[in-house]
């Protein structure tokens, strides 16, 4: 589809501007325009209206700032609707001075919260966003587009157009990786890598299986009580001398 469109915008002579990747705002007017009439659709859906009847009074309603309705714009002339209409169209100046008043009034209610932004140039190192709600990533102005408007490439050198809001300068360099093996000219011969040796475990030697005790089990018996650990730790444990009382001495 990009491919038909181009050759078509080429064929006709048509200049296709296209606004900046994650700046919302330049493209205002399509994208209210988008909203507006996908609103009208789900009421004329969710009603069981018509939506052409319903597009076409959209498009025959005058707009606020022109006086003017998208038909009358396209056509210069009102297209017939349902709705009977009497009222003439306005003349072109009446319109024009209606746009530039509300391109003031725009104009104003912006700079009261925005802030002019420093110019970037030619080869400064910037941060910019690459993708939205993600890192910034450093990189080069490389060309100057437009007012705001300028062309980045980045560490992995692909080429992008952004927004001076998407750029914050920087005096960090960037320096682009080379993940090959660079090998001095002087060096004819390369020894391949080889790795070591893997050395065998030691052998150890089975050890004698135990030997049984073939005494009687009476004499065992007599035996074990005598090396248990729990004997052999109250005969070692220091004991205190024990002395009667006084008392009965009498």
């Amino acid at each position: 589809m990009p491919v038909v469109f181009n050759s078509f915008v080429e064929d006709w002579g048509i200049t296709h501007v296209t606004s900046l990747p994650m700046h919302q705002r330049a493209n205002g007017k399509p994208e209210s325009a988008i909203k507006i009439m996908k609103s009208l659709l789900r009421k004329t859906h969710k009603e069981g209206g018509d939506p052409y009847e319903a597009m076409l009074e959209q498009r025959n309603t005058p707009r606020q700032d022109a006086g003017r309705s998208p038909a009358e714009m396209m056509f210069n002339r009102r297209t017939r609707s349902f709705l009977p209409s009497i009222s003439s169209s306005p003349k072109n100046t009446l319109v024009e001075k209606k746009c530039e008043a509300r391109e003031r009034s725009v104009k104003k209610s912006h700079d009261r919260k925005s802030q002019k932004l420093s110019e970037v140039d030619v080869g400064q190192s910037v941060f910019f966003q690459h993708t939205e709600g993600q890192n910034w990533k450093l990189g080069k102005v490389t060309d100057i587009l437009g007012p705001s408007t300028y062309q980045v490439s980045g560490p992995d050198g692909g080429v992008y157009r952004r927004n001076r809001v998407h750029m914050r300068p920087t005096k960090v360099t960037p320096k682009a990786r080379d993940v090959s093996p660079v090998i001095p000219p002087h060096i004819t011969h390369v020894t391949p890598l080889t790795l070591p040796e893997e050395t065998p475990p030691a052998y150890n030697p089975p050890t004698d299986p135990p030997v049984e005790n073939n005494q009687p089990r009476s004499i065992r018996e007599k035996i074990a009580p005598m090396n248990s650990p729990e004997q052999s730790l109250s005969a070692n444990r220091p004991r205190r001398k024990i002395k009667p009382p006084i008392r009965f001495k009498d």
